[in-house]
């Protein structure tokens, strides 16, 4: 068996079609690739029609989690590496490292994450357990993923990693962080916008779900009374804060936080993540 059998390459898009291109240049065609499109962008498919390691799958925008899930559906390899389109410096090196380490670790890791932080680490394969590891580049052993049930689909964005290393660890399925593995992760540029307005929308739309998804995963792990308990100052907060900015006709930070607020109330009465752009 060969890293060309035992992994597949993994990418979410939403409106990043030139950022995967980016990204995918230093990696090898012999690697297999799997690129969930979750904007339904038809010329995706055209850029890599000719590339056989390639599979590209169009769906409406179903969330980060589910994107990935159904990814997993497709692939058969013992190992697959899911990463951001915004990620730079990724390439075969660095992906080898990340076999090598998980061939040493297998079968006891649920993933491993690489080091978002340039240190002078010199150490070859130097690696600690986390007790969670950034959602943005994580190499999975696929059984324990699937073993797990993969992501939590009520996750739309935000939080699945943390939920899923979470039931990792009791069950004795730890995630690691590769200290020698350094990859960029240029945090918030994997979306292309047109405009200011479609800019405006999506800074709303990770508002909303950032809070939605940090309360589910509280009242998944602790309880509805409980997570209650800790986000009561944080809706006391929130509505001081629309209360002086509709005094002072701050129109723009009224509008954030009575989307914040949104989200969060949303969470604790048990709609679903629903905001959509």
């Amino acid at each position: 068996m060969s890293i060309y059998t035992d992994l597949t390459l993994v990418l979410v898009s939403y409106k990043s079609r030139e950022k995967i291109k980016k990204l995918i240049k230093n990696i090898s065609p012999n690697i297999k690739i799997v690129i969930i499109d979750n904007s339904e962008d038809k010329k995706i498919i055209n850029d890599f029609k000719y590339s056989k390691n390639i599979e590209v799958f169009l769906k409406k925008n179903i969330g980060y989690g589910a994107a990935v899930n159904f990814a997993k559906s497709k692939i058969q390899t013992k190992y697959f590496l899911l990463c951001n389109p915004d990620l730079e410096n990724l390439d075969d090196n660095k992906i080898i490292s990340f076999y090598e380490i998980g061939n040493k670790l297998y079968p006891n890791f649920l993933a491993l994450g690489p080091n978002f932080e340039l240190t002078n680490s010199t150490i070859k394969n130097s690696y600690e357990i986390k007790s969670k590891i950034s959602g943005s580049c994580m190499f999975f052993n696929s059984y324990n993923f699937d073993n797990l049930g993969g992501f939590d689909e009520n996750f739309f964005l935000y939080f699945e990693e943390d939920d899923l290393c979470k039931r990792g660890n009791k069950k004795k399925m730890f995630s690691y962080k590769i200290n020698n593995i350094y990859i960029n992760h240029n945090i918030g540029t994997s979306v292309s916008f047109e405009n200011e307005i479609q800019l405006k929308k999506l800074k709303e739309l990770t508002l909303w779900h950032f809070i939605w998804s940090k309360f589910y995963f509280y009242k998944k792990h602790y309880g509805k009374l409980i997570s209650i308990i800790i986000f009561f100052p944080t809706i006391l907060r929130t509505l001081f804060k629309i209360f002086y900015t509709t005094i002072i006709n701050n129109k723009e930070k009224n509008r954030k936080y009575k989307v914040r607020l949104s989200g969060l109330l949303s969470s604790i009465t048990g709609k679903k993540s629903f905001k959509r752009i």
